[in-house]
């Protein structure tokens, strides 16, 4: 449901929302009892409203004043305390979607670089082989994408990390990540939940399919080498969430180096975990953190996803301090030659056939 659609009374009840959404944000300055107070509120407000709604609300209220006043520490953190996360990693087992999402950080969209690339069995062998070998532990093993459940071995690769897990214990949880869409990928999450996988699941909605709904992403077409940041080599919060990658090249600091390195000169950090140490993780940020729109050390989104009632805060363009969220552009120069030159060299995907073997 669009502002436009709603009745004069639901969008009333909306920007109430919003509007306490921005207060309980500043409560820092207002006593517990008014604090209290606004909770209720919008607890009152929730009971009434759809989820997309609330999530809506929630977002929006998210305002400019609130990330002004703690950019300052997060810029802190980003240039003094580091943000490798060696107990989490992504394996990239397809760069494949069934999905067209704008500014997708998988690139997969089709005015970026899509792919058919998928990882071969050998190289999740590989994996389990060398974590063992190496006596690793972690505490999430994800398998993800693109969208992990259109590898056309999905049940191969979800039973090999299963049965070695089960007898070597090397990952307190294995979990796929998806965006349960179609029907066929909703019968795989659930052969996935039988056998030992937590699921995250994005539920994509055939709203969002259609592009009738959009949801907000992050500028990660934006590389801060074009708007003048010279970003940390520290990591950011997307690395320190996120672990490390694995792909059928090797073992990155973040999934982001993996995911972007088909459109760029970039290496991986190495090829075993055992040769895997943080100077090297740092080292190899150096190639990739200029280009990633992660990067910023504060969360930021592109004005072509600001709600109407969000249209009048003043937009700030990312300079050397960012101290807004959101910037003018969806890409930037250095990405938009990049993917002209992937598109150029590499065949179309056929969209016919992958409309049928992906279940649309």
């Amino acid at each position: 449901m669009t502002i436009s659609s709603r009745t004069i009374e639901e969008n009333e009840k909306y920007l109430s929302l919003v509007k306490l959404v921005q207060e309980a944000r500043k409560s820092v300055n207002i006593t517990e009892t008014d604090k209290n107070a606004i909770l209720e509120k919008i607890d009152i407000l929730c009971q009434e409203m759809s989820d997309d709604e609330i999530k809506e609300a929630a977002f929006v209220g998210n305002d400019l004043s609130y990330e002004k006043v703690n950019s300052e520490e997060e810029i802190k953190r980003n240039n003094h305390a580091s943000r490798v996360n060696m107990d989490r990693i992504l394996l990239l087992i397809t760069l494949r979607c069934n999905f067209q999402c704008d500014n997708c950080v998988t690139n997969c969209n089709k005015n970026q670089a899509p792919s058919n690339e998928i990882m071969p069995l050998e190289k999740v062998e590989h994996f389990i082989k060398d974590t063992l070998e190496c006596n690793k532990k972690y505490k999430h093993v994800i398998i993800s994408g693109g969208e992990p459940t259109l590898h056309p071995q999905f049940k191969e690769i979800c039973l090999m990390l299963e049965n070695a897990n089960k007898e070597h214990h090397f990952a307190s949880t294995l979990l796929l990540c998806t965006n349960g869409y179609t029907h066929k990928t909703k019968e795989l999450i659930r052969f996935a939940e039988n056998h030992s996988f937590t699921i995250q699941n994005s539920n994509k909605t055939e709203q969002q399919f259609n592009k009738t709904m959009k949801w907000r992403w992050f500028p990660f077409n934006v590389a801060p080498i074009d708007v003048g940041y010279e970003p940390s080599f520290n990591g950011c919060e997307q690395s320190e969430t996120c672990g490390l990658g694995y792909d059928n090249n090797g073992y990155w600091g973040c999934p982001h180096g993996a995911i972007i390195s088909k459109l760029f000169d970039l290496r991986p950090v190495c090829t075993s975990i055992k040769d895997l140490t943080e100077v090297k993780i740092k080292k190899n940020w150096e190639q990739q953190c200029k280009l990633c729109g992660a990067a910023f050390p504060i969360p930021i989104v592109t004005s072509d996803y600001l709600h109407p009632s969000e249209l009048n805060v003043p937009i700030d363009i990312v300079t050397i301090r960012p101290t807004g969220r959101v910037i003018n552009q969806t890409m930037s120069k250095t990405w938009i030659d990049a993917f002209k030159k992937y598109r150029e060299k590499m065949k179309p995907i056929e969209d016919e056939r992958l409309k049928e073997e992906d279940g649309y």
